[in-house]
């Protein structure tokens, strides 16, 4: 009697220890599935993070040159450029070239108001400063010129 105790113990047993198996072997697929995907995914990290990470000055710029017309990076802004005056120069030099770029293609403009590739020029960078409206306005003119100026851009 004791030894058919004992067996029916062992069956009862026997169930719960194979959905233990089942619910390790579970985890561990599922704690293997997370590592590959992990590894697989880390190798994807853009070099600018990883420069960023590094305190490279040229990355820091290039977020803080890109990053300032988020609307998430507005409140932070004044604080960043605080931090970065003496970076001033390398910040905003894109914008100040662009300026500077219309201000001179404006005055040529004056001595060739017919010229395609000035107007196309000027409608691209007002693009870039996002002034939409004289954007149209030059590509407008250059297209009254040329009906296919500034299609090169558009793709």
């Amino acid at each position: 009697m004791a030894k058919g105790h004992i067996q029916k113990k062992q069956e009862n047993i026997r169930p719960v220890h194979l959905l233990e198996q089942i619910l390790w072997l579970g985890a561990y697929v599922l704690a293997s599935v997370f590592v590959t995907l992990n590894i697989l995914v880390s190798q994807y990290i853009p070099s600018q993070f990883t420069a960023l990470a590094k305190g490279e000055m040229p990355a820091i710029l290039e977020t803080i040159r890109e990053g300032r017309f988020l609307p998430q990076f507005q409140p932070l802004f004044s604080e960043v450029k605080g931090l970065m005056k003496d970076y001033d120069k390398d910040i905003f030099s894109q914008d100040r070239d662009r300026r500077n770029s219309i201000t001179s293609l404006e005055i040529l403009l004056e001595q060739y108001p017919e010229s395609r590739d000035l107007l196309v020029a000027l409608a691209t960078l007002y693009e870039k400063e996002e002034d939409m409206a004289r954007a149209q306005e030059y590509l407008m003119r250059a297209r009254m010129l040329d009906p296919e100026a500034g299609k090169d851009s558009e793709k």
